[in-house]
């Protein structure tokens, strides 16, 4: 019992009980499109309802737009169900209420200055989404240097998807040494082009339906590799995984759209946001080897997107030990938490960081591995730091 009598003990005393009760975290009142009945804001790997429609396949352009629509200003959280399922999950496109973006400027793209350069501060990391806001579904103009690595094999004309990589300049695709050096093998085929501009795999034209209006994508584009630069000193050992970066010069020159726009480097003062619990994002389509089905991740057809905590690497390198490996310097650990890891990542997709003292958007990490059960609970992904590698990045750039 607490002692009434003496009025600071008594303030003591609820306090002490105050911190022992169990933690409640408060929930937001929101509306779901379709029904009267509100929901409330959760994280979107708490709500079974919306995890159940976001693997359903196939998963259909009403279904996307639905999803869309239930996410939550706080970060990773959605409008969830007080019980049961979603009353009508589908919103249709509505093409009278098409949406006309302003013209991308040729005299804009044509500042970027010659082919080979990387752009200028001014030019890059700009992005028309610069907040991850709830759910993990990408808006349609998100992130437009997500890049796809297309193969082909032997046995069929078809390319498929095997990697994932980040424009970085008008003819420069940063990616993974391992998404290079194991083209031709048995399962990916040989890499022959980079997709640019893409967001729904299963359809040729890219719309969303937004509260405001349909917002639709202008066409991606495949361009032809030219050159393909692994990391000479790239080791891939179970207890020495270094060097996993890699560059991709494209056959052309692409032309930069609101959907297709290069990613800063972490140089020109801007700072990669590396930092103990700062959370950096990545976005994919899950499609590669290290994220199918048997790793407990389905393949989706539109682009997805995470906020994942840098983790330190004191840590890191206690939770890989009993696997025998090391992460070292080049290396940058994140995520590590259940369910929520680089699941819609794809190798060779870039570990990104938000400046809010610049505005800008800027590739930190790539995506390297993991072990296998994509968001095992305590275990991060490993990523190549993309800072430690400046100087190569730029003596193949000028070289090649």
């Amino acid at each position: 019992m607490c002692d009434r009598v003496r009025v600071k003990s008594w303030h003591i005393c609820v306090l002490f009980v105050l911190l022992n009760l169990p933690h409640i975290r408060s929930e937001t009142e929101c509306d779901i499109p379709n029904q009267k009945a509100t929901g409330v804001c959760r994280s979107s790997v708490q709500c079974q309802v919306y995890t159940k429609l976001l693997e359903q396949r196939p998963l259909h352009g009403d279904t996307i737009n639905f999803l869309r629509q239930l996410q939550c200003d706080e970060e990773n959280s959605i409008c969830c169900t007080h019980q049961g399922d979603y009353v009508d999950p589908s919103i249709e496109n509505d093409p009278s209420t098409r949406k006309v973006r302003p013209h991308f400027e040729e005299e804009v793209a044509n500042r970027f200055g010659p082919e080979d350069e990387l752009p200028t501060l001014k030019q890059c990391g700009n992005s028309l989404g610069n907040r991850i806001i709830g759910g993990k579904i990408a808006g349609i103009d998100d992130f437009p240097w997500t890049a796809l690595l297309l193969y082909e094999s032997g046995t069929s004309s078809k390319r498929s998807i095997g990697c994932g990589g980040a424009l970085i300049s008008r003819n420069y695709v940063l990616t993974a040494a391992h998404c290079i050096l194991e083209s031709g093998d048995s399962t990916k085929g040989s890499l022959v082009a980079v997709r640019l501009g893409e967001y729904n795999t299963e359809t040729t034209e890219d719309c969303i339906q937004e509260a405001d209006g349909l917002d639709c994508a202008e066409p991606s584009e495949d361009i032809e590799v030219m050159k393909m630069m692994a990391h000479t000193n790239y080791t891939w050992s179970r207890s020495d995984k270094v060097h996993d970066i890699g560059l991709l010069k494209l056959a052309r020159s692409t032309k930069f759209t609101d959907f297709i726009q290069p990613i800063c480097l972490p140089m020109n003062g801007i700072n990669p946001g590396i930092v103990n619990g700062q959370k950096l994002s990545v976005a994919g389509w899950g499609q590669t080897d290290m994220f199918r089905d048997e790793r407990g991740f389905q393949v989706s057809p539109v682009k997805l997107k995470i906020s994942l905590p840098i983790i330190d690497i004191l840590q890191c390198s206690l939770a890989y030990r009993p696997y025998g490996f090391l992460p070292g310097p080049g290396h940058v650990c994140a995520g590590g938490r259940k369910s929520e890891d680089t699941c819609p990542g794809d190798s060779g997709s870039p570990l990104m960081h938000f400046s809010r003292e610049k505005g800008k958007w800027v590739a930190s990490g790539v995506v390297s591995f993991g072990l296998n059960g994509c968001g095992a609970d305590g275990i991060p992904g490993i990523y190549t730091r993309v800072d430690a590698y400046i100087p190569w990045i730029l003596s193949m750039m000028e070289t090649n």
